[in-house]
């Protein structure tokens, strides 16, 4: 299994570095793949702590531009010159504040001329599920990402921001075997609540490849738990 911890903004530089320092031993013994997704900064010099262990490196998100007058924003060229590997795409959080489906395809194709493997996030809304709408409203994802993917193999994650702590079984594998057949090149990790007391409902999903976790990953021994 895959384990992407996504830290977000919740982690100064510095702590994302001692993070690592304090544990390099342990990462080193982890039974199943994991991929810290730390702040822009932190990449390059994580990417030089973390070179021999199996740890990889992810971006939390990057520009649909190559280049140019972008005030701000980080190209996919500079991300892969940090010795990253995988850049999110898609998040919900991109999504809330205004993210496009265009954006989102513009970005999958400078990670993927980049060199790099996104991680790209879909999922409906809480109103789509309870209107019985899933399937529609991730079809409509699914259009643009097709198109920019192409037989590229990706990681595509589904994510839940609702209903995390006792999430459906039976519905999920619907889901994620949907998925499948719409993208079938791909690996799938699911998201949404995932932690310690969910990870032993969830582990035993068919098709799931890995998880991303949240706030579960800030703790560098409950990380370790779960991973393992």
């Amino acid at each position: 299994k895959m384990f992407i911890a996504n830290w977000k903004m919740n982690l100064t530089f510095q702590q994302e570095l001692l993070f690592f320092k304090e544990h390099l031993t342990e990462l080193q013994e982890l039974k199943n793949k994991l991929i810290v997704c730390p702040s822009f900064p932190a990449l390059a010099p994580l990417f030089a702590l973390l070179k021999d262990t199996d740890v990889g490196l992810a971006a939390q998100d990057c520009s649909e531009h190559a280049a140019g007058n972008y005030s701000g924003q980080v190209s996919a060229t500079s991300i892969v010159q940090t010795g990253c590997s995988y850049v999110i795409i898609g998040h919900p959080e991109q999504r809330n504040v205004g993210v496009t489906d265009h954006q989102i395809t513009e970005k999958i194709k400078r990670v993927l001329e980049a060199g790099m493997i996104p991680l790209i996030f879909v999922g409906e809304s809480e109103s789509d599920h309870a209107q019985g709408t899933t399937f529609e409203s991730l079809e409509k994802q699914l259009i643009p990402i097709k198109e920019a993917v192409g037989s590229a193999s990706v990681y595509l994650v589904y994510e839940r921001c609702w209903n995390v702590e006792s999430p459906d079984l039976n519905d999920l594998s619907g889901i994620f075997f949907w998925l499948k057949q719409q993208l079938p090149q791909c690996a799938f990790l699911y998201g949404g609540g995932v932690n310690e007391k969910t990870m032993s409902t969830l582990h035993d999903l068919p098709l799931i490849n890995g998880f991303v976790l949240g706030s579960a990953s800030l703790d560098f021994h409950l990380l370790k738990k779960i991973v393992s």
